[in-house]
């Protein structure tokens, strides 16, 4: 998969970080950063940016030892990005993407 400018790069990164949460969830910034290679920041950037996509999510328990959880998928088909998590996740990856 070829990520060819920044609106792209930012709609595939939070199709990646919805799909770790709900299949993770409820998960921490910590653990999300290490299965994607991303900063915190970026993780944070992109949480609130899900909700501009119509991805719901939720922080679930205490502050430091909660975690986020998918509520709805919104608009977006779960299974188009199951079946493209890789593909997605390398894209980052080989193109200096990440985080």
């Amino acid at each position: 998969m070829q990520i060819k400018n920044l609106f792209e790069s930012a709609y595939y990164r939070r199709l990646a970080l919805a799909y770790v949460i709900d299949e993770q969830g409820p998960i921490n910034s910590a653990e999300i950063a290490k299965i994607l290679n991303w900063p915190k920041n970026t993780i944070k950037t992109n949480l609130i940016g899900l909700q501009d996509m119509g991805i719901e999510i939720d922080f679930e328990g205490a502050k430091k030892t909660g975690g986020y959880k998918l509520v709805s998928w919104g608009p977006i088909k779960k299974s188009w990005v199951k079946q493209r998590f890789e593909e997605i996740k390398f894209s980052f990856e080989s193109d200096g993407l990440e985080g």
